[in-house]
């Protein structure tokens, strides 16, 4: 029960984007401009804060970030290693970027929600943490692939300029500054962005409902299959396995399993869109891993916590 309890907050949210979208209650266009502030200033904001007041000690958080990391790198591994079988089967190059990118990539405002719902603070800062090593990993990884597999012709500056415009990036370079130079943290300024910051949990989950399209739930395919099982059931067992190896807290073990078991992030639907890949599968992937997660999160959070 208390696992149902605790993704109930986060899907009512999203029911509550998708019916203010669909209901014309918030307009098209206005979307747009809640999705770019929430990914421009108010997600970098938390990241900021939470990633500054941190203790980002090896001893406490280096196997965690460790865990998380290599938990990706198999996870991508494995999607290159289907690359052969992709081609066989009649899969194009661009659908096949986008099955890497819906498996690797993960939606940071689900997996901040959810940590402030079961462990507080503690918990959102262990997400920032992961969001402050992860991504930069997560954009390079991915704009690698969809430059190799993908007509992108995309030179080694475009990639770099690419991956240093990300405001989440910027926002994690900005916290782990703050945090290792030792810059004291001035309180006017850090419960100002802690107040913007807040204001991310809940836009961010707005905007994920309100991209819902329920037609597209009526759409089946191989990569559309492979992209939700591997990511909602996969990478929470690869992630499971290599904490419980690397022995993590029950905390951290908790954390990172949810981060592995969130859908995938929506930005990768704009990437696909301007690097060559299958936008149109993406949005049914996301779709799709937004319904079974409704499922699977409560139980991977029972089984865990």
């Amino acid at each position: 029960m208390f696992a149902v309890l605790a993704v109930l907050p986060v899907i009512i949210v999203i029911l509550i984007g998708f019916l203010s979208a669909r209901s014309g209650m918030v307009k098209p266009q206005h979307w747009a401009g809640v999705q770019q502030l929430t990914y421009r200033v108010l997600i970098p904001a938390i990241m900021i804060v939470s990633i500054w007041k941190s203790d980002l000690g090896a001893e406490r958080l280096g196997l965690f970030v460790a865990a998380l990391l290599l938990s990706v790198s198999i996870a991508g591994l494995g999607v290159l290693a289907l690359y052969p079988l992709a081609r066989r089967k009649g899969v194009g190059n661009p659908s096949f970027t986008t099955l890497f990118q819906v498996v690797t990539r993960w939606d940071a405002f689900i997996a901040l929600t959810l940590a402030l719902q079961i462990a507080g603070d503690e918990g959102v800062a262990l997400v920032a943490v992961g969001m402050a090593f992860m991504i930069p990993f997560i954009n390079i990884i991915n704009v690698f692939v969809l430059v190799a597999f993908g007509p992108a012709q995309a030179s080694m500056r475009q990639v770099v300029k690419t991956i240093a415009q990300n405001p989440l990036v910027q926002g994690a370079v900005i916290g782990l500054t703050l945090n290792l130079t030792g810059v004291p943290q001035f309180q006017p300024v850090v419960l100002s962005l802690e107040m913007i910051g807040r204001a991310s949990l809940a836009m961010g989950i707005l905007v994920v409902g309100a991209a819902i399209d329920p037609r597209r739930l009526l759409k089946r395919s191989g990569p559309l299959m492979a992209g939700v099982g591997l990511r909602m059931l996969i990478c929470p067992l690869i992630f499971t396995t290599v904490g419980v190896v690397l022995g993590l807290t029950p905390m951290q073990l908790l954390i990172g399993a949810i981060a592995f078991s969130v859908p995938a992030a929506s930005n990768g639907y704009i990437v696909a869109q301007q690097m060559g890949g299958d936008a149109g599968l993406y949005a049914d992937v996301l779709t799709w891993q937004l319904v079974i997660g409704a499922l699977t999160l409560p139980a991977i959070i029972w089984l865990l916590a």
